[in-house]
C-alpha cells in the first residue's frame, strides 16, 4: 500500500513516542519524556516543562530537553510573572 502524504511515518513517530510514554515510571521521567516530545513537535532545539505547585503560587520546572534548557530544572517561577527567563 502507498504512503498518503507520510502517514505511514508520522503514526511511526506516534507509536514510538507512546512507547516512550508507557516506560515512564514517575513524574521526572514523564516530565522529561514531554519536554523533549514538545521540542520535537516545535522543532526546536530546546524545551522547558512547568508544573503549578499545589501549595505555593509557583510553578516549578519539573522536565527539561536539550543544552540549553538543563540549566532551567528544578527552577521556580512565581505565577504572576507570566515569563521564565
Amino acid at each position: 500500500m502507498a504512503d498518503v502524504e507520510g502517514t505511514g511515518r508520522a503514526a511511526e513517530a506516534e507509536l514510538a513516542m507512546l512507547a516512550e510514554l508507557a516506560r515512564a515510571g514517575n513524574l521526572a521521567e514523564r516530565s522529561a519524556w514531554a519536554a523533549r516530545w514538545a521540542a520535537r513537535l516545535a522543532a526546536a532545539d530546546a524545551a522547558v516543562l512547568f508544573v503549578v505547585d499545589p501549595v505555593h503560587a509557583t510553578l516549578v520546572s519539573t522536565g527539561a530537553f536539550g543544552e540549553a534548557a538543563t540549566k532551567s530544572l528544578r527552577k521556580t517561577v512565581s505565577r504572576e510573572e507570566g515569563l521564565a527567563a
